[in-house]
């Protein structure tokens, strides 16, 4: 499986964020609190909240204030995740968002859809559709339906309006979408590792190796940090991202976007020099670096 586009809307330092055509390997570059570790959290949260509930997750994060800790600064809407994937190569791209509010005194999941085209026209066909604890889930298997009136709907209530629908329908093999996006969650791997007096050869020898390995890396999380731009210097041009803030919240950029990069590239310059130099305008070099 494959994480294509990723969209985080009111999470933190993330008013509003959205990182598309994302890489086997990504490698992301920023100054401290620009949202390195808040696009990791972002997966925790989906993960933990899957395990457990909603509140659990968000009481993780944000311990007794949960919620209104995790939640933007200054924001009123509900916290949303996008999240589009492909389940293998070739395969219509799924789209699963979902939207967390408060209500009364709790936390609530008020919309949770799973849905994709099934043809290259129309609309999405929803596989998924839940509104605070109800709605439905389709069971028969989408590639043996040629008409969306054909889709079978299993009507659900769930013990609470704090519980992902993808948590207990994940273990039913009639629901052969939310089976897939239950693995893809269950199978994501976060870890921390750290380079802090790696010699520069071994940090952009690192690089490769993770672009090399990339085909393999579809579930797995790396989060690299450094001291040096060197572990740039062994990264492709469209596996870069950085980081930067802007009115108190943090925005994405794209070296492959930035016509100045991407030209100084193709003359045979390396990433790491040129973030070295201040080419990347808000992520400062001795701050931090992160990789996915």
């Amino acid at each position: 499986m494959q994480i294509e586009q990723i969209r985080i809307k009111n999470f933190r330092v993330f008013k509003d964020v959205e990182m598309r055509n994302i890489p086997r390997l990504a490698i992301l570059v920023g100054a401290n609190g620009t949202g390195k570790s808040t696009l990791f959290a972002v997966f925790g949260f989906l993960r933990d909240a899957m395990n457990s509930n909603v509140r659990t997750a968000l009481s993780k994060l944000g311990r007794s204030r949960g919620f209104s800790e995790v939640r933007s600064r200054d924001a009123n809407g509900p916290i949303e995740i996008e999240i589009k994937y492909r389940v293998k190569s070739g395969s219509p791209l799924v789209t699963y968002s979902v939207s967390i509010g408060w209500a009364g005194s709790k936390p609530v999941v008020e919309r949770q859809i799973l849905r994709y085209r099934r043809f290259s026209r129309g609309k999405p066909w929803h596989f998924l559709d839940f509104k605070e604890g109800k709605g439905f889930a389709v069971t028969n298997e989408a590639e043996e339906v040629t008409d969306e009136t054909q889709l079978e709907r299993d009507e659900q209530t769930l013990k609470s309006s704090d519980l992902l629908a993808i948590k207990g329908l994940a273990q039913f093999e009639r629901f052969p979408a939310v089976v897939a996006l239950g693995n893809l969650i269950e199978r994501w791997h976060v870890s921390d590792f750290r380079i802090s007096r790696a010699r520069s050869e071994q940090e952009s020898g690192y690089a490769e190796h993770l672009s090399r390995e990339g085909e393999n890396l579809s579930l797995v999380i790396e989060f690299v940090s450094t001291h040096t731009p060197d572990f740039l210097n062994g990264a492709q041009l469209e596996e870069v991202f950085w980081l930067q803030k802007e009115g108190g919240y943090a925005t994405l950029k794209r070296a492959s976007e930035n016509e100045q990069v991407a030209a100084y590239m193709q003359d045979g310059d390396q990433m790491g020099y040129l973030w070295k130099q201040g080419f990347f305008e808000g992520a400062d070099p001795h701050q931090g670096l992160s990789a996915r």
